[in-house]
């Protein structure tokens, strides 16, 4: 993968990012940054930026010394916040904040900040900032507390940041000097786990017993804070005054022993067990002297060694782990050193000490070729470490083993002199060489040079096998690089030689013995060599981290060795490190001023471009990259470079396709670098015509046919290599004058021929190229005809095939020779020319594939055309290919490709304009399509068309044309105009004013405003519509004629013909087209015949068929915006769709349509459409032409079906019925009659009375919404049935009343979900629909209760006596009355009249109560008012009706919080079934459901000022309340007024 910048990047935005961080962290941290300490700390942060403050920090994860100069700026402000939260608000941790939605998008302080801590230890360096927190003893205690409190509560609390955090914290806390006695506070009040292996000489501090309890518990972790963990148990039991306690042995003998049997006591010991414990005795070993280790060296090494052998039963699972094995060598390397630093085991030993460090090294060795990379580096620094305190005996024995696995799977080439490995690094053959092994051993190498501990007379045998492994490579089964560990190891060796060792040192060292892999000079020195090898590894090395590691070494040798290599200052700026970060820069422009410096460079890179990192890398696009540089170099280098190449070919393996490839690349290069090759240079020994360089290719020689068809998947590198020479070698032979034989062109023709398949693998150059050169090498027209012929009529059978590259390539070669042509100075003529050109227009048809069609567009060049007309040459034939390829929409494989052939043809029209003379119709008819174009969908189309509407602005329109000369007089501005913005397409709607071309651009202008992007659609849509509402009505009128036009010509299924309904539907949305109603008024817009809207809505008809909901829904949205009698009232369009638009807000919103109503009147005015059929009016002075007495009023069916009673007279729809049911029993509800049931009434209050003087004082919530409905309930059920529940009684004022009265309004909703429910619902058992919906069974149970009592009133109809009750009952008079026939008597009339008497007499009233109780409750002037008229009635508890109707401000009190309780909120439709509705100009048709609600009327400012407040005293007043209770609309108006009001 090529390397970015972002360094770069990095370094040049670093100080505007660190001037955002030292910004934002103070606002972050604390709520006011100027305010004191104790107030200003937040205590929850949003995740948002948290996270961005974390993306900020991470940013600088590859150069975090960037941070050094501020970093103390960043890290001391968040570790004061965290001290000030864990001192003073650490009990909010765990407490919810106030906004419970946003909940999940914040988070505590604390855990904030750790995060940001974390990161920033993950980009700097734990140890690095540890040192910017506090160290102050009193606050290892709080930190403690906080921590343990924080765990306390269960979950993921603390995260793993916040612990890791906290545990570095404590771990560098508990450094202080003090004993932790004497600063442990006594508080055994916590019990702390700790493991019976601990039995110390003393009792532990309380605080050193919880630090241990910490430390070890995680310990085991399976997250980062296990490091942290061993940090904090290594620091505490290295304290002196801990050590005294004996806890630095019990931690060595708890280890062990953990190590030894698990502690959960399963079978193995878990392997987070193992690393934790395993990283506390490395850290342990490294950081104790060798005195204080000794008792412990001999049971550690035992026991590591058993886990290598396999013998630690319990943990030989956990040896798989990298993280293991690099611990136990870390182990390892410091038992060693110990070792031999005069470490002395315990008497009694069995083993002795050096028989321990044979089996350390050992194991080290071993470890050298580990699988994973941390083991290989850890046991190659461990090996140089421990070899640098060795003896020289012990040292050569470990050079000599390090030789041995050198020489494993390595071959010396050199047969003949039979020469030793380390005489013989010239002939090394690494190809089957361990690349890990190598790794691990040029690492260890590598440290050794950078410790200066080479071994004595070894230095040139090292420095050799750096360069060789610098070159290593292999390629695993799947190609890719396994090598590249072993070259960075090696850059890494050779940047310690010459930081570690003098000049003089290195200057000793024979070149020639080195051994260079061929990239160095041969006489030259080792800092030469050196480096030479360096500047081709740094240029041309596929990895950009071996590149910019060479150039490091580079810099390094060049700094500390001046003077010593030729050039050296100007070649470290050259091979820059940040130069070298991009590969094609490398290999291009660093490489060839590499070269330039010197000769010794110039070798270097050359050889380097012939080896496995250039012309035969794997990666053909380096292949092609060096080929096109090796050119370059050989102008310096001259034939050697030639010479390498032809004897390389030679040699090749079949098997090595890729570097015959860039070989042959390389070749072609050289020769078109240099037409004055020399004959010897370029030819073979094999060659019967030595003298002529074409004999490269004839069919004996090197480069052969069969190469392109023998290779397999890679024969197209092969055609690429062939037909590239054939162009350079043709080249070559014309300027040179030498020719070829027929015999020989004609095997060219063949490999050209085997190449075309190819085409779409090639570079796009390659085929043509090569056709025109051996065009050129033949020298009779015959001949050139007969090679024209071919490609011309072998190209018709492969024109429609699904696979078209043979075409496709055979029409690119004819656009190459047609272009020679118009670049020879000599005039050729059209005769000649013309099978070409029409070769090319024969290729346009719409039947040939898209390929081979945007390849003939590519090659359509004016002045042949021009020499055509003059000619009289037809050019009806290419307007008609261009119109169909302006109109391709070709679709492959779900791939829309006819978008390249609109865009090329475009291209095509932008070349031949300037030369055919098109006349104005073909050019309306060509440029329309291109203004189509430049406003379609897609992008790269749009983009082209518009550069050549840009490029002849007048050639459809007059020069004097406005738009017209702001695209001359502004090209700049003209060019830097986005496609996709709403200005764009005003531009290109006022440009095209013909009517012609306005269709012609409307056919594009559909399709980006009915199917684009996003922002793409708004842009268009909003530009159409500012068209339309502000232009002429001829304008208009000539744009509506040309949209219903693409409409009719694309009928029944063209491809334009929904995009356009589609911008038809949102003109209807924004109230811009003539409406049908409208038509017929001479004054308005109308359209010309032929085709009208009439016509449109007959065509649809056919169109509601239609699979596709989007289709369906812009036929009905078109249809009811022009043809529906409601089309002229405003409304959002999709509510005139379908009632859907109503369900969402009462489903999905959870009835917010009411109050969407308010936002529709709005935005759209008085009156709105809200359903397909449905109007709603907010308009006080016309609520009572709706709601009247005068006339029919129907209700709308579908409102009252939702409530499934339909058989009461609250449901009944048709007005007569409603007559005769509602007769039977509105005279109960007189004031005479209800003045009767005053004792009743107030028996029923005064129970709720005293219940509540029962709960005053007792501190008990009343749940007053319960109680009203309760009294309500008790008082209609008596009055009604002559029966109650006494829930007044009930003990908490039995909620599931209210609970089922409140799901019957929201069921409502989801039963006008489901038309035609309500006729299926009686004949389903109560059973089964509690059982499909469990949340209906406090309905059902409702139903159930009220058709019970409907039987038992029909079945006492005998015993029945009125005279017997203390008042009548509603139900049972309904039931007895001579008016109502037997129809009318039915059970389940009965029970739906009972259900609607008790839902709607409880629900509505006590509504009313509960909102008036909380408003004078809520307000104290209201209720000491209300309380100062009350005093002044005697006996108010026992008062009548008539005595309380007299008192004003009570009146007024009740009639503000009915206005506040709104009765029935929802809209309530009526229909007038025969006739008309007249609303201002508005036609309402009979039958139309109108409805208004009262919750807007009663907050209509213009009537009640400030109508969200409860003023009793707006009704108090002359007149007041005669003049607001006109617009009091709780109850109704109208026939079907509530009863209860009469």
């Amino acid at each position: 993968m090529e390397d970015d910048d972002s360094d770069i990047k990095l370094q040049r935005d670093s100080a505007s990012i660190i001037n955002d961080l030292e910004a934002s962290i103070p606002l972050f941290l604390y709520r006011d940054p100027q305010a004191d300490e104790p107030i200003r700390i937040r205590k929850w942060v949003k995740q948002s930026n948290t996270a961005k403050l974390e993306s900020m920090f991470n940013a600088f994860q590859e150069w975090p010394q960037l941070l050094d100069p501020t970093l103390r700026r960043h890290v001391e402000p968040l570790v004061a916040a965290f001290r000030c939260y864990v001192q003073r608000y650490s009990e909010h941790y765990h407490t919810s904040r106030g906004d419970a939605s946003a909940s999940h998008l914040v988070e505590p302080l604390p855990r904030a900040i750790c995060k940001l801590l974390y990161t920033l230890c993950k980009v700097r360096g734990a140890k690095v900032i540890t040192l910017f927190f506090s160290n102050e003893p009193s606050l290892l205690e709080p930190m403690l507390d906080a921590f343990e409190d924080w765990k306390s509560r269960g979950g993921d609390n603390p995260t793993w940041q916040e612990r890791y955090v906290i545990l570095l914290w404590l771990s560098h806390l508990v450094q202080t000097p003090f004993d932790l006695a004497s600063i442990s506070s006594d508080d055994s009040s916590t019990a702390h786990c700790i493991p019976a292996a601990f039995e110390l000489e003393g009792a532990l501090p309380c605080v050193a017993t919880r630090l241990l309890s910490l430390a070890l518990r995680y310990l085991d972790s399976a997250g980062k804070e296990q490091e942290a963990a061993k940090v904090l148990l290594l620091r505490l039991c290295m304290r002196p005054d801990m050590d005294r306690l004996g806890l630095q042995a019990r931690c060595i003998h708890w280890s062990l022993k953990s190590l030894e049997a698990p502690r959960d006591g399963g079978d193995h010991v878990s392997i987070y067990s193992v690393t934790g414990i395993l990283s506390f005795l490395a850290g342990f070993f490294k950081s104790c002297d060798s005195v204080s280790v000794a008792p412990f060296v001999l049971p550690v090494l035992d026991y590591t060694h058993d886990i290598i052998a396999g013998r630690a039963v319990h943990a030989r699972m956990a040896y798989g782990s990298a993280a293991v094995r690099k611990l136990v060598i870390k182990i390892h390397r410091t038992s060693a050193n110990h070792l031999l630093s005069g470490c002395s085991l315990p008497a009694g030993s069995e083993t002795d000490k050096w028989t321990l460090l044979g089996n350390t090294i050992d194991h080290l060795m071993a470890c050298l070729g580990d699988k994973d990379s941390p083991v290989r580096f850890a046991a190659s620094k461990a090996l140089s470490n421990v070899a640098q305190k060795l003896d020289p005996d012990m040292v050569e024995q470990l050079w000599n083993g390090l030789m041995e696995k050198l020489h494993e799977d390595v071959i010396v080439t050199d047969f003949e002199n039979n020469k030793q490995f380390d005489e013989a690094l010239h002939h090394l053959d690494m190809s089957i060489a361990d690349p890990l092994l190598w790794q691990g051993l040029i690492l260890t190498l590598s440290h050794l040079l950078y410790r200066h501990a080479a071994p004595e007379g070894k230095l040139t045998m090292i420095v050799g096998l750096l360069v060789h492994a610098l070159d290593f490579d292999q390629r695993s089964s799947t190609g890719t690089s396994i090598g590249t560990g072993v070259r960075d190891a090696a850059c890494f060796g050779i940047w310690s030689l010459a930081r570690k060792y003098t000049t003089g040192e290195l200057s000793q060292l024979p070149a020639t013995k080195i051994g260079s892999r061929g990239f160095a000079h041969p006489h030259t020195s080792v800092f030469q060599l050196l480096a030479s090898e360096l500047v081709v590894t740094a240029t041309l090395d596929p990895e950009g981290n071996i590149r910019r590691a060479a150039s490091a070494a580079l810099q390094e040798l060049v700094g500390r060795h001046p003077g010593e290599i030729p050039n050296g200052i100007d070649l470290v700026q050259i091979v820059d490190y940040q130069a070298v970060g991009l590969r094609s820069r490398a290999m291009s422009d660093v490489a060839l001023h590499a070269a330039r410096l010197d000769d010794v460079y110039l070798y270097a890179i050359s050889n380097g471009l012939l080896s496995w990192r250039a012309v035969a890398s794997r990666d053909a696009v380096i292949r092609r990259q060096a080929a096109a540089l090796i050119g370059e170099v050989f102008r310096r280098h001259g034939s050697g470079t030639i010479s390498s190449l032809l004897q390389r070919i030679e040699c090749l393996r079949v098997q090595s396709l890729d570097e015959w490839h860039g070989l042959h690349l390389a070749l072609a290069g050289i020769i078109r670098q240099d037409h004055n090759i020399s004959c010897k240079s370029v030819a073979v020994r094999r060659h019967s015509e030595p003298g002529s360089t074409i004999e490269l290719l004839r069919e004996d020689g090197p480069l052969n046919k069969d190469d392109v068809t023998a290779r397999g998947k890679k024969a197209p590198l092969a055609s690429e290599a062939l037909c590239i020479m054939i162009s350079a070698l043709a080249e070559i032979n014309t300027l040179t004058g030498n020719g070829a034989t027929l015999d020989t062109l004609e095997y060219h023709v063949a490999i050209l021929g085997s190449s075309f398949e190819h085409w779409t693998q090639l570079p796009p150059f390659v085929i043509p190229s090569a056709a025109l050169a051996l065009f050129g090498q033949l020298r009779e027209w015959k001949e050139k005809q007969r090679l024209l012929d071919w490609l011309i009529d072998s190209g018709e059978s492969h024109l429609v095939q699904r696979t078209p590259e043979a075409a496709v390539a055979r029409t690119a070669a004819l656009g190459s020779i047609l272009q020679h042509f118009l670049e020879i100075p000599q005039r050729v003529s059209h005769g000649r020319l013309e099978p070409i050109t029409d070769a090319l227009i024969s290729r346009l048809r719409q039947k040939a594939h898209w390929l081979v069609r945007v390849a003939a567009l590519e090659h359509l060049y004016t002045p042949v055309y021009l020499d055509g007309l003059r000619g009289g040459y037809d050019m009806r034939p290419l307007n008609q290919a261009l119109l169909d390829c302006l109109d391709d929409r070709s679709i492959v494989n779900s791939r829309e490709v006819g978008s390249e052939v609109r865009t090329q043809a475009v291209e095509a029209i932008s070349k031949l304009n300037e030369a055919v003379p098109w006349d104005l119709t073909q050019r309306i008819e060509i440029f329309g399509r291109v203004h189509g174009l430049a406003v379609e969908k897609l992008d790269k189309v749009r983009e082209s068309a518009w550069r050549c509407i840009r490029r002849y602005p007048d050639a459809v329109l007059p020069k004097t044309h406005p738009c017209v000369g702001i695209l001359v007089a502004e090209p700049e501005r003209m060019a830097t105009m986005s496609t996709s913005s709403t200005m764009y397409f005003d531009f290109m709607l006022t440009l095209c004013n013909d009517h012609r071309l306005q269709y012609q651009m409307l056919r594009g202008l559909v399709t980006s405003a009915s199917s684009g992007s996003e922002a793409l659609l708004s842009a268009a849509r909003i530009a159409i519509s500012g068209f339309v509402s502000t232009k002429s009505s001829a304008d208009v009128e000539m744009f509506y004629e040309n949209i219903l036009g693409i409409i009719r010509v694309n009928l029944p299924a063209g491809r334009l013909l929904w995009p356009a309904l589609e911008v038809l539907a949102f003109l209807l949305d924004v109230d811009i087209v003539p409406r049908l109603t409208k038509i017929s008024d001479p004054s308005t817009l109308t359209l010309r015949p032929p085709y009208g809207w009439q016509a449109l809505l007959d065509d649809m008809a056919a169109l509601h068929k239609s699979s596709n909901l989007r289709n369906w829904e812009t036929v009905v949205h078109v249809y009811t915006g022009l043809a529906s009698p409601l089309s002229s009232i405003p409304g959002p369009r999709f509510a005139a769709i379908t009632v859907h638009y109503q369900t969402y807000y009462n489903i999905v919103k959870g009835g917010q349509f009411l109050f969407k109503l308010r936002d529709l009147h709005q935005l759209y005015g008085p009156i709105v459409r809200i359903g397909p059929n449905e109007i709603h009016i907010d308009d006080p002075d016309f609520y009572d032409h709706i709601y009247s007495v005068q006339g029919r009023w129907d209700k709308d069916a579908a409102f009252v079906n939702q409530f499934d009673n339909t058989d009461s007279a609250f449901g009944t729809v048709h007005h007569d019925l409603h007559r005769i049911r509602r007769r039977a029993f509105q005279n109960f509800f007189s004031k005479q009659k209800i003045a009767l049931l005053e004792p009743l009434i107030q028996s029923i209050v005064g129970k709720l009375c005293r219940r509540l003087e029962e709960t005053a004082g007792t501190g008990k919530d009343v749940p007053i919404r319960h109680a009203y409905e309760c009294l309500t309930n008790d008082v209609v059920m008596e009055y009604t049935l002559g029966r109650s529940d006494h829930n007044v009684e009930h003990i908490d004022f039995n909620p599931a009343l209210h609970e089922t009265i409140k799901l019957l309004g929201v069921s409502g909703h989801y039963m006008r979900l489901v038309p035609g429910i309500q006729s299926i619902l009686p004949f389903v058992p109560p059973s089964l629909i509690t059982w499909i919906v469990p949340a209906m069974a406090p309905i059902v149970a409702l139903q159930n209760q009220c058709s019970t009592l409907a039987s038992s009133i029909i079945s006492s109809a005998k015993s029945y006596d009125p005279k017997t009750r203390t008042h009548p009952t509603v139900c049972h008079e309904i039931f007895y009355s001579e008016e109502l026939p037997p129809s009318e008597k039915t059970l389940r009339r009965m029970q739906h009249e009972i259900e609607t008497f008790v839902v709607a007499g409880t629900e509505t009233t006590a509504h009313a109560l509960a909102c008036t109780t909380f408003y004078v409750l809520n307000d104290p002037y209201v209720l000491a008012t209300l309380k100062s008229e009350l005093a002044t009635v005697q006996h108010v508890k026992g008062a009548k009706l008539q005595q309380l109707e007299q008192l004003p401000y009570l009146t007024a009190v009740i009639m503000e919080g009915l206005r506040l309780s709104y009765g029935v909120a929802t809209r309530l439709p009526r229909v007038a079934p025969d006739r008309v509705i007249q609303y201002e100009e508005y036609t309402i048709p009979p039958g139309t459901p109108v409805s208004m609600s009262s919750m807007l009327m009663h907050h209509n400012g213009c009537i009640f000022p400030d109508p969200l407040k409860y003023d009793p005293q707006r009704w108090i007043g002359h007149g007041q309340r005669q003049r607001l209770e006109k617009y009091l609309v709780n109850f109704s108006k109208g026939t079907r007024q509530c009863v209860g009001i009469k």
